[in-house]
């Protein structure tokens, strides 16, 4: 009879276990609209939209289900130390939010170094938006390419990213202005927004800072328009955000791609 007993017990509370864990499921989070209602109120830009998922694949990301917002992960990989005989390395991304059955995942390090936008003639780039930029071209060809399997691209959702200008589908982008202030994305503060940038991007270009405590940090794109179409917003050497914006041919900027990530329910 204590036999029966101990296994009636455990069954029941296997069961309650099981209940909890569901309905901790169903009420996590909010919607992602709250997500761009907030951005808009921070800084009067949406953000990029995990719910309108242009096309989405199941795969090899499962393994980032269990991370917690504000842990750090590894995806994908690309070349960091500048010593290209040893092949690439992983890519460590922060996880800055989580819906619906994705995260979304912002480079921990700046991991290229290239203009906003450069003119195929040589010129000065000008009347330029985040749609027609040539940064995007290449993180939506290249670097999604060199930096992602076949299978680990089949679990980027293409995601629509609003901007001042006309709205974009991208599988890569860069942050806003307004998701770069937005707690939603633990970025509110500059110390958060503050990173170091890679040898490799170093190598390429990107210009560093060191403070007296011999911590070094870059500067970095954001996808946000400047003070004019000539310019794009970046986030300065100690995480604050220069919105007045840097001439889009700077070749000496950092770059930290965002990605949202399909890892299932």
């Amino acid at each position: 009879m204590k036999r029966i007993n101990i296994r009636f017990l455990t069954l029941i509370l296997s069961v309650i276990a099981l209940g909890t864990i569901l309905t901790g499921c169903r009420s996590y989070g909010g919607t992602v609209k709250d997500d761009i209602t907030s951005a808009a109120r921070a800084g009067g830009e949406a953000t990029a939209s995990a719910a309108e998922v242009v096309t989405s694949a199941e795969g090899t990301a499962s393994a980032l289900k269990d991370a917690k917002t504000g842990d750090v992960v590894k995806f994908g990989k690309y070349e960091q130390d500048g010593n290209t005989e040893n092949g690439t390395e992983d890519i460590e991304w922060t996880v800055v939010s989580k819906k619906d059955g994705r995260v979304m995942l912002v480079s921990k390090y700046c991991l290229e170094c290239k203009p906003y936008n450069v003119d195929a003639e040589g010129g000065v780039p000008n009347n330029t938006s985040w749609e027609t930029s040539t940064l995007r071209a290449w993180l939506n060809d290249e670097f999604l390419k060199t930096a992602f399997n076949e299978e680990e691209q089949k679990t980027i959702p293409t995601v629509k990213v609003q901007n001042y200008g006309n709205d974009t589908e991208d599988k890569i982008f860069l942050l806003s202005i307004a998701e770069a202030k937005s707690a939603d994305f633990i970025m509110e503060t500059a110390e958060k927004r503050a990173c170091d940038v890679t040898e490799y991007a170093k190598s390429h270009g990107a210009v560093t800072s060191t403070d007296s405590n011999g911590i070094r940090t870059g500067s970095w794109w954001l996808r946000s328009p400047g003070v004019d179409s000539s310019t794009a917003a970046i986030i300065h050497f100690n995480g604050s955000i220069l919105e007045s914006g840097r001439a889009v041919s700077a070749s000496d900027r950092g770059i930290r791609p965002a990605v949202w990530v399909s890892v299932g329910e």
